[in-house]
């Protein structure tokens, strides 16, 4: 395969996979999960085809210190938490795929199958296809005199905030290096990226796309031009320019931050819709600092240590380093340190080699990187994967290729490991994705059809495929409920406040159920469970200053018990529940 087609072929790939595949609502969809599993199965085959007859070993990285210590890290965190291990799992597979990616790119760019500037391209047009979708987005907003923000193909504000930071000193970079037809073409694309940057309205995107323009001036271009004509002034000159350009930073810094800061004051925007996430985070951390709680396992400590509802659920801390706190304790951290420090010490040495001026494209690579983990400080936008994927793209574009790092360092067995660890991640997500596929089915099927019984006995065959997994028992409990059969819905219910007892939506759910079983004592002990966690949801205090069994426990029977039943049973926090309706009113058999 020659290599315009190989880096078409890249291309092409990495647009799929940044764009729809690796989204969340990529990886919800069925079909689109199916194709995403099929090239990630043709990546590790393709992978270990094209090694073949080649020495086995692979390039040492940079980072590879930080790597082994985040494998000791996860590793650590995951054995001191195999009471949750189902769900940190499902973040290993991840995981798993983004070192395999790192070393497979990192071995692929050291070969020459592709280029940095095929990693840049990778990154450049679906960021512009990303940008066109935004940009649309806002029309529509503005022409509808909608409230609403641009969130392109990721969902998110913030998350599309994340991709922006990514193609903002990439098209900079693009924009001075290039020829002169494409020049102006990608000025336009920086100067698009930066008005939705600001229109996104995520202040850690905003703070993070002025970390990466500001680290791209520094080290790109405009740095050079500044340096070459502070070195043609005179020394006086020279300390008076200085001094005037720390002056005009300072007034631009004051008078950018004022209005930022003043954003803090708003309804909706301030600061403390973040820093009881951050407490709890180190609440978590304080209980097991070593380790932490498990990859993953946030969401459900958030909902443990806080009144949830009321609060939102979240999956993550909205910081990468409360987030590592949290998850994988001290040693997560000090992983961290050491990425952070591997990376600085790699640009020192680039500058140092390059003498203090780095080309324009690894200038807008470095740059991407400096912003995105500014935005980190305040966002884990990452747990979306086409992000992460994305960060690593970029990381490898900052870094590879480069004489600094010698060939072989990993030996004949990393290059082995890399290889088993693709099959396992292969056979993972088949296994995964044809389960979830018969899941969805299920849930579908049940819906379509009307026969919400013969839909949960469906999910049976994936229960035993996959015990651990406490959303099949709940969807399971819903459709059973909804169906009629009370007291097969209660056992199912049971087995998901024994998988997840953090969450007080299943033991509301559990605790109506035993009503309509004839369990009041095992009711209220549910209510209570319920309530324990929820104590700041007013609407379901009732059951708690009246006697349950003076109450008329019957479905429909009591307007109370009826606004009690709707909010237990049909407020479910999970996709899949918008496919049976809000409307339905369960009924004893």
């Amino acid at each position: 395969m020659s290599r315009l087609l190989r880096s078409a072929l890249f291309i092409a790939i990495a647009s799929y996979v940044l764009l729809v595949g690796a989204t969340f609502n990529g990886i919800l969809t069925a079909p689109i999960r199916a194709a995403s599993t099929a090239l990630v199965v043709g990546a590790v085959l393709l992978w270990i085809v094209g090694r073949r007859g080649r020495s086995a070993s692979l390039p040492g990285t940079p980072l590879d210190p930080a790597v082994a210590l985040w494998i000791a890290a996860i590793a650590l965190s995951f054995l001191a938490n195999l009471d949750d291990w189902r769900r940190s799992a499902t973040a290993l597979w991840y995981v798993g795929l983004y070192l395999w990616l790192w070393y497979a790119l990192w071995d692929a760019v050291a070969r020459r199958w592709i280029s940095r500037a095929t990693l840049i391209d990778a990154l450049l047009l679906p960021g512009v296809i990303a940008l066109a979708v935004g940009a649309l987005q806002q029309q529509v907003i503005w022409s509808r005199g909608l409230s609403a923000l641009p969130v392109s193909v990721f969902g998110n504000t913030n998350s599309f905030g994340t991709f922006l930071i990514l193609l903002l000193p990439l098209a900079l970079a693009r924009a001075f290096s290039t020829r002169r037809v494409a020049r102006p073409v990608m000025a336009l694309v920086a100067l698009g990226t930066g008005a939705l940057l600001f229109l996104t309205g995520s202040r850690g995107a905003w703070l993070g796309g002025a970390a990466a323009l500001g680290v791209f001036i520094l080290l790109g271009a405009p740095g050079q031009i500044i340096r070459r004509w502070l070195d043609r002034l005179p020394a006086a000159r020279r300390r008076t320019a200085l001094i005037a350009g720390g002056l005009a930073l300072i007034v631009l810094l004051i008078g950018v931050g004022t209005p930022f800061l003043e954003t803090f004051n708003r309804s909706g925007r301030t600061l403390d819709l973040r820093t009881w996430i951050y407490e709890t985070a180190l609440t978590v951390f304080r209980r097991q600092p070593l380790t932490g709680s498990g990859l993953f396992t946030f969401g459900g400590e958030l909902a443990r240590l806080n009144s949830t509802p009321y609060h939102e659920p979240h999956s993550h801390a909205h910081s990468l380093i409360f987030n590592v706190m949290a998850e994988l304790g001290v040693v997560g951290l000090a992983a961290l340190a050491l990425t952070v420090a591997l990376l600085l010490r790699t640009l020192l040495r680039h500058l140092r080699a390059e003498r203090m001026a780095l080309d324009a494209e690894r200038a807008g690579a470095w740059a991407a990187v400096a912003g995105v983990g500014v935005h980190l400080l305040f966002d884990t936008t990452i747990m979306m994967p086409a992000l992460a994927l994305g960060v690593l793209l970029a990381a490898l574009s900052s870094l590879t290729p480069s004489p600094l790092v010698g060939e072989g360092a990993g030996g004949r067995r990393t290059g082995l490991a890399l290889s088993l660890l693709g099959v396992c991640l292969a056979a993972a997500a088949i296994w995964s994705t044809t389960l979830y596929t018969r899941y969805v089915a299920a849930l579908t099927a049940a819906v379509g059809d009307g026969d919400l019984t013969a839909g949960a006995a469906a999910l049976d065959a994936l229960i035993a495929a996959d015990p651990g997994l406490a959303i099949t028992h709940s969807q399971q409990g819903m459709l059973l409920a909804l169906a009629g059969d009370a007291d097969g819905a209660r056992q199912s219910f049971e087995r998901y406040t024994e998988l997840a007892p953090q969450y007080a939506i299943g033991w509301f759910n559990l605790a109506a159920l035993r009503l309509a079983s004839g369990d009041h004592d095992g009711a209220r002990q549910a209510l209570d469970r319920a309530l324990a966690l929820a104590p700041d949801l007013a609407a379901l205090q009732f059951p708690v200053s009246a006697d349950p069994y003076a109450l008329e426990w019957e479905f429909g029977g009591n307007i109370a018990y009826a606004q009690f039943m709707r909010l237990a049973i049909m407020r479910l926090f999970v996709p899949q529940v918008a496919l049976l309706g809000e409307d339905v009113t369960l009924r004893t058999p």
